[in-house]
């Protein structure tokens, strides 16, 4: 039987491109991370832990999944633990940074994902959390994932990180093209594009029909992302 991760992450489905060390470098530039302990809670592939320790971080994870998958698989510890109801496998205040991208939304108890998070960061350490933004997506997207259980917008996001006690959190909406990360003004381009009903790849179709860099265009225009940043 395939998993999650044989199917999400199946290379006929990802564009190959460099999008994804682009995105590491913006969080570590934006949010002014410096290297230190990092969790990556559902680290899958372990993919954003090979370009996180290529900016020199040092890199654990933590995932719900025991994949068979060998891609980018380097010798990362890595425990495993079900994110509804236990523990993570590590001390309290250890971490400097924790991430977690594209997570809660499949956990039904997703306040035990934040809590542990609080509990092993460090005091003054930073949780990075992003999902995918249900005011943007429930038109469809968003269930496009069966796994999908639960939404978040930008004002329960906000809250959920209050709830673990993390001090000032910020949301915002964030689209995924580098292009955007330099010139904020440009998401409006984004939010034009996704009036018209364009179909694609693969909330539309099984196969792609588009070239990579269109269907990426169409598909995260309508699909923006929410990033959670808050300190303990």
């Amino acid at each position: 039987m395939k998993n999650y991760l044989d199917i999400a992450y199946d290379k006929n489905r990802r564009p190959v491109s460099d999008y994804d060390q682009k995105f590491v470098d913006n969080l570590i530039k934006s949010l002014d991370l410096k290297p230190g302990k990092l969790l990556d809670i559902g680290c899958g592939i372990k993919r954003t832990m090979n370009l996180f320790k290529n900016r020199n971080f040092e890199v654990f994870g933590a995932d719900i999944l025991k994949s068979n998958l060998n891609e980018e698989n380097n010798n990362f510890e890595v425990k495993y633990s079900n994110f509804e109801n236990e523990k993570i496998k590590y001390d309290d205040n250890y971490f400097d940074i924790v991430f977690s991208k594209s997570v809660v939304e499949h956990v039904r108890n997703s306040s035990n994902i934040f809590n542990e998070a609080f509990r092993v960061l460090k005091p003054g350490g930073v949780a990075i959390i992003l999902t995918p933004s249900w005011r943007h997506t429930y038109w469809g997207p968003f269930y496009m994932d069966p796994t999908h259980v639960t939404p978040f917008t930008e004002s329960s996001l906000f809250d959920a990180m209050k709830f673990a006690n993390f001090e000032e959190p910020f949301v915002k909406v964030f689209y995924q093209f580098p292009i955007i990360w330099k010139f904020d003004f440009l998401k409006i381009f984004c939010k034009f594009l996704s009036i018209f009903p364009i179909p694609y790849f693969p909330m539309h179709f099984k196969k792609k029909i588009y070239p990579d860099n269109f269907n990426t265009l169409i598909r995260f225009s309508n699909e923006p992302m929410l990033l959670a940043y808050a300190k303990k």
